[in-house]
């Protein structure tokens, strides 16, 4: 008896390794494809600033000064781009999870700017307000939590008062 369920305690144990582990390659999986498009972003914007870190004599200045300014504004908004990525990779719907990551965004940089200013934290320029910098890990952050909000969304149902264009898409669909 105590052979048995030893190893039908064997037998549960190898089947959730399995398990957790085809999981966790999905997982694995799915982050490796949602962050290659802003991976692939990032050449190009360090050539762009290299190029006008050293000025190529054929190059006119016009077009260093505006290469400067993409490369700046590139490497700016990357947290952002992670944050759109990782919910886009990880949502079905995945129009309403990029609006929700940039409009998060914008949130949580407008929240540690309010933070940063109250308690007297040391802040960085940002999107045009001094804040806190998160970098790429509060954009990827970010883009998880927007998933959840997206997945957890379709099973809430608000008060009517809520819903006041509800009856103008129905009619226009």
């Amino acid at each position: 008896m105590a052979r048995a369920l030893e190893s039908s305690r064997q037998i549960r144990a190898r089947r959730l390794g399995r398990f957790v582990t085809q999981q966790w390659f999905k997982f694995a999986q799915r982050l490796s494809q949602a962050l290659l498009i802003p991976i692939a972003i990032l050449p190009a914007a360090g050539v762009m600033l290299g190029l006008t870190v050293s000025p190529i004599p054929f190059m006119p200045e016009e077009l260093t000064v505006l290469m400067l300014a993409v490369g700046k504004l590139i490497f700016a908004i990357m947290p952002m781009l992670f944050a759109v990525a990782v919910a886009i990779g990880f949502c079905r719907d995945q129009g309403i999870a990029a609006f929700t990551a940039v409009f998060g965004y914008g949130v949580m940089t407008a929240t540690l700017a309010a933070l940063a200013d109250l308690y007297r934290l040391p802040t960085q320029p940002l999107l045009g307000m001094d804040t806190l910098d998160t970098g790429i890990a509060g954009g990827m952050l970010l883009g998880g939590i927007t998933c959840f909000a997206v997945r957890w969304s379709q099973y809430i149902r608000l008060p009517a008062i809520f819903s006041f264009l509800r009856g103008v898409a129905a009619h226009l669909c």
